[in-house]
């Protein structure tokens, strides 16, 4: 206490005129000697001196135009004082801070992450209401800048923090975690957007393909870079129609763009099933323009028959599986619009939708029959030495057959 006090003498010599800086100094230094009584029980003198430090920290550098130089000084000033049984107000003065600091760089907004990771792992949901905002200003930063690679990488970024404070470092069921938060909201949004906007591009009702196809294809990148993209069905929705965007540019096998159609259409495992996703990867207002894809695809296939009937061949691009799809979800879409009171696209377009899938499927059935009786007929022959007539029963089913086809070819 004496030397305390011997201190607070010097301070008061040499320094008449404190300004805030020292002024908090030199009370820290008191309180820690219990020289300076609290007011009350809720009134802290120090966690006081300690907010006004901070605050005098930020309003420097803000004046100086180095605001987020001011904020990581901040953080790191108040991070050592925020535990489990601190003051509240403490972590809400940094909240705040970070909630109303806008970082200039993505260095700058990993450097105040990192440094609150700490407290993210234990659970601090106020801390981590402040690094989901530091992502969604980097976030809003990359849109306006029409980047949306950018703005979908800060996405997921924010994603992760949310689950590593709903499950930790081992985030090994984070699927179920990250669909609660504003950013999986957000890339939920920007998926569904791209997706139904270069689907519509792609049957020829919208401007801007290639524009719509290339930002597809950065937010495609964007999300192989992060594991928990993965688990999101709208980012599979996106690299499926990305793919057929993809396919269709480079004129690819109409195969790749039937299976990416199916696999957007089909039903999902139970274990998979999300119920705001709904039973399939594709929301219901995709499912009439994919059909309208497979469509498209089958008429080709048609008019692809039809020049080589003489041949007696048949182009199946969606297989018998395939084909049972999009009748299914056909007939789902159809009975919602009656259900709902909707209006349908029409009688006549129905009809020859259902005509068209119709001949696909008996085209599917065509196309697998040959397919099972080419490997039938390709299939490696075994030998009959050895057979006789006695011990015949004995065999199994396929080696019978090949004997009795062996007597027939005699």
């Amino acid at each position: 206490m004496i030397e305390v006090w011997y201190v607070s003498t010097l301070f008061l010599r040499h320094f008449p005129r404190f300004n805030e800086k020292q002024t908090s100094l030199l009370c820290d230094l008191l309180d820690d000697a219990r020289l300076i009584p609290n007011v009350s029980a809720e009134y802290s003198v120090r966690t006081e001196l300690l907010l006004n430090a901070a605050f005098a920290v930020r309003s420097s550098f803000s004046v100086e135009g180095q605001s987020d130089l001011g904020t990581r000084l901040v953080a790191r000033l108040l991070l050592p004082h925020i535990t489990v049984d601190s003051d509240v107000t403490i972590t809400a003065h940094l909240v705040d801070a970070m909630e109303h600091h806008y970082p200039k760089t993505d260095a700058e907004a990993k450097n105040l992450l990192e440094l609150c990771r700490k407290l993210v792992e234990r659970k601090n949901r106020r801390i981590l209401d402040g690094c989901v905002a530091i992502c969604l200003a980097r976030y809003r930063y990359y849109l306006s800048d029409e980047r949306p690679g950018g703005a979908v990488h800060w996405l997921l970024t924010g994603m992760d923090m949310e689950a590593l404070c709903m499950y930790g470092p081992n985030r090994s069921n984070s699927s179920k975690a990250v669909t609660t938060g504003v950013c999986y909201r957000l890339l939920v949004t920007i998926r569904l957007q791209t997706s139904e906007t270069l689907l519509k591009g792609l049957l020829g009702g919208g401007e801007g393909v290639s524009l719509v196809y290339a930002s597809g294809k950065e937010v495609v990148l964007a999300c192989q870079e992060s594991d928990i993209a993965g688990t999101v069905p709208s980012v599979k929705v996106l690299e499926h129609v990305v793919a057929i965007a993809e396919a269709i540019a480079e004129r690819k096998d109409d195969s790749l763009v039937a299976s990416n159609i199916v696999s957007c259409l089909e039903d999902l495992p139970r274990d998979e099933v999300d119920d705001d996703e709904g039973l399939c990867l594709a929301r219901p207002t995709m499912h009439w323009d994919l059909l309208c894809l497979a469509k498209l695809i089958l008429d080709r296939n048609t008019e692809r028959d039809s020049t080589m009937e003489e041949l007696h061949l048949h182009t199946a691009s969606f297989d018998v599986r395939g084909m049972h799809v999009l009748l299914e979800r056909l007939t789902i879409l159809l009975a919602t619009y009656d259900m709902m009171g909707q209006p349908n696209p029409g009688e006549e377009i129905v009809y020859q939708t259902r005509l068209t899938f119709a001949e696909g499927l008996m085209r599917a059935f065509v196309a697998e029959n040959a397919m099972k009786q080419s490997n039938y007929i390709n299939r490696p022959r075994k030998s009959v030495d050895g057979v006789y007539a006695a011990n015949l029963g004995k065999l199994n089913r396929e080696r019978q057959e090949l004997v009795v086809q062996s007597m027939l070819d005699f």
